[in-house]
């Protein structure tokens, strides 16, 4: 289903694609609004003159609102000859033809009829009006419109446009951002933005991600580390790889999805199509119906039916219904967009607002994926400090999650100096520190290494296990000397946020690999109603399954890498942390661009407010169409009234729509 205003609409979101498009839609909303000016000014003229004494020649057929039927109507007619001989639809573009021909047909009627009470009134500046009245609400919802699309406009705003390349001897050169290829080696200054998705070859920074990802606190970046395009270099000069052009960085993905959710109909919207299609052709039924009941049973003169017949033509067409889902989905999509939330459809939506139970993956989601030490066992002549210190001498060059966990645990002491650091294969790293040799290893490897294991320290190790701790070992000139306990560390919010789903009636479920202990020891802490331990990636997704196939709607939240299969196997699905992850954005329905867990409450909430808005738009549609043709059929409304109450109804389901873009309290995070 289509009429001129989405036709319009449609066409404002493909010419955001590029610059050569956004500039030619400038060029035709100015020629646009010079059309509807003059068009505007023609109407003054008609209506003056039909209110006056004054004799014009030939009027009313030679009124001035000609100009309006041709400059607003001529599109309106076009439009509805493709629909209806190349693509073979009925379209309620075909409609308001109806309705202006109509109206010049009773003119010619009223005209060469002999009907000479009417002789000064003119029905071509009702087809005139109508005209006018069509295209002035085109523009208006157009405009409304692209309010709701600030998401992705801010998004396009993110993307580059220049760079400075380094070239074969040493200098640089600017150049645009899309010529970038991959290999590239481009130089960042301070306060300036990022070009291209790549790696740090030299220097370091603060970087500003708050664009992609919300967070307003920056991240430090490092030689090696990954950075993004459109966001923005803050304390020092950086020198990158380009690992990724133009085309498939980060920021041109995101806005290349985010448009495509914009096009991807919701099922509602499907409903609506249905609806709409087979209201044209009703309505073109009702209107000769209508007037043959004015004219054979209310027994009023002919041109009266005609009358009430082209008006029922002008209210009876189905825009403001046809609008009542696109907009919303727009506004929706818009406005997660801006806060760091990708809803890939309006499909995912809709899901979302039906979800009864959401199932948290807990490495990297409920907790930070970030071990740190819950405890220490010297076994003799070392204190913690002197432990840490050998400890985090062997492992400061690693980027193992426990050797970042003691490295850190270590800040503000001073390590003493390691040589021949070396990985043991199966067993942990290995160095010398003075005349020792340190061996920094699992506790299952001290059977291995055949070292002797104090009863003490077997004590130590039996209780930590049973709370899922990780246990690594200190081991000195093959003597065992003291043992870290490390567990995961909870997100920020993790808990809030299962109480918020839990207060709004929805369940929560957590699923992990980690071994039964642990599982419910994080379980508890964060609340979740139910745990589900041991379990690989196709185990989880094999859970999902098992919940749905009980009735429960679930919405997966999980990283988007080995939780591929089990967001696959939700109802819907949501990946945490997906920015600069191509599998989470690719795979879920809905990409998280940071790691904040506390916005899938308000995710939730959200989703059920837009499926409200497009349900009340449905609500307000059908009744002002059912209002307007009772008083059409009953005389009230005119061809002219009409129209002002049609674009009325557009107006006020645009604008209940764009209120989704000034919602943010269901964003407020914990």
């Amino acid at each position: 289903m289509s009429c001129p205003n989405c036709e319009r609409i449609k066409a404002a979101a493909q010419a955001s694609a590029c610059g050569c498009c956004a500039a030619k839609e400038k060029a035709a909303n100015r020629r646009e609004r010079a059309f509807l000016a003059v068009s505007l000014a023609s109407l003054i003229a008609g209506f003056a003159i039909s209110r006056s004494e004054l004799h014009f020649p030939g009027f009313p057929l030679t009124d001035p609102s000609w100009i309006a039927v041709v400059l607003c109507g001529a599109p309106i007619l076009n439009a509805a000859r493709r629909a209806l001989f190349r693509d073979k639809k009925i379209t309620s573009s075909l409609l308001i033809s109806v309705a202006i021909l109509a109206a010049i047909a009773l003119q010619i009627f009223v005209s060469f009829g002999g009907n000479a009470d009417g002789a000064h009134d003119s029905y071509i500046f009702a087809a005139g009006e109508i005209a006018f009245l069509m295209a002035l609400g085109e523009m208006l919802e157009a405009w409304t419109v692209k309010k709701s699309r600030k998401g992705i406009e801010s998004l396009m705003k993110l993307a580059p446009k220049l760079a400075e390349r380094k070239t074969a001897d040493g200098g640089t050169e600017t150049v645009p951002a899309e010529k970038l290829a991959r290999g590239d080696v481009v130089f960042v200054r301070p306060n300036d933005m990022i070009p291209a998705d790549g790696e740090i070859i030299a220097g370091e920074s603060s970087v500003n991600q708050a664009s992609l990802t919300g967070e307003s606190v920056p991240v430090d970046k490092f030689v090696g580390d990954a950075v993004l395009a459109g966001t923005w270099n803050q304390s020092g000069a950086l020198t990158i790889r380009v690992s990724k052009p133009n085309a498939e960085n980060t920021i041109s993905r995101l806005i290349r999805l985010v448009r495509e959710a914009e096009a991807k109909k919701a099922p509602i919207q499907r409903i609506a199509d249905r609806w709409a299609a087979r209201i044209v052709p009703a309505a073109i039924v009702c209107a000769i119906l209508v007037a043959a009941f004015a004219r054979f049973v209310l027994e009023t003169d002919f041109l009266t039916a005609l009358i009430r017949g082209v008006t029922i033509l002008v209210v009876f067409c189905p825009c403001a219904f046809a609008l009542a889902t696109p907009t919303a989905i727009a506004a929706g999509v818009g406005n997660a967009a801006r806060r760091g939330i990708l809803v890939k459809s309006g499909d995912a939506l809709e899901k979302l607002a039906s979800v009864d139970s959401v199932a948290f993956d807990k490495t990297g989601t409920l907790t930070r994926a970030e071990l740190k030490i819950e405890a220490t066992h010297s076994v003799g002549r070392l204190s913690e400090r002197e432990m840490l210190a050998l400890a985090a001498a062997a492992e400061r060059r690693s980027q193992h999650p426990i050797a970042r966990a003691i490295v850190a645990a270590a800040q503000g002491i001073s390590l003493p100096d390691a040589r021949n650091i070396s990985a043991k294969t199966g067993v942990g790293v290995s160095c010398d520190v003075g005349d020792e040799e340190i061996l920094i290893c699992s506790f299952a490897a001290l059977a291995k290494e055949k070292i002797a294991v104090p009863a003490a320290a077997e004590k130590f190790a039996r209780e930590r296990r049973e709370r899922g701790e990780t246990l690594v070992c200190l081991v000195a000139d093959s003597s065992l000397e003291g043992i870290f306990s490390l567990s995961d560390t909870l997100r920020d919010g993790a808990r809030p946020t299962l109480e918020k789903l839990k207060a709004a009636g929805v369940g929560t479920i957590m699923l992990t690999g980690d071994n039964a202990a642990a599982a419910k020891r994080i379980g508890a802490s964060v609340g979740a109603d139910e745990v589900f331990s041991e379990l690989l990636p196709e185990d989880k997704a094999a859970k999902i399954s098992e919940l749905r196939r009980n009735g429960r709607r679930v919405l997966m939240v999980g990283d988007g890498v080995n939780d591929a299969p089990a967001l696959a196997s939700a109802d819907c699905s949501a990946a945490m942390g997906a920015l600069g992850s191509e599998l989470a954005v690719e795979t879920a329905d809905v990409a998280i661009l940071n790691d904040n867990v506390a916005l899938v409450p308000g995710l939730l909430k959200f989703s059920k407010a837009v499926l409200t808005t497009i349900r009340v738009n449905f609500g307000i549609s059908l009744a002002i169409n059912f209002t307007s043709v009772v008083l059409s059929a009953a005389g009230v409304l005119d061809p002219v009234s009409g129209a002002i109450v049609h674009n009325a109804s557009s107006l006020i389901v645009v604008s209940h729509s764009a209120l989704l873009m000034f919602r943010k309290k269901d964003f407020e995070t914990v």
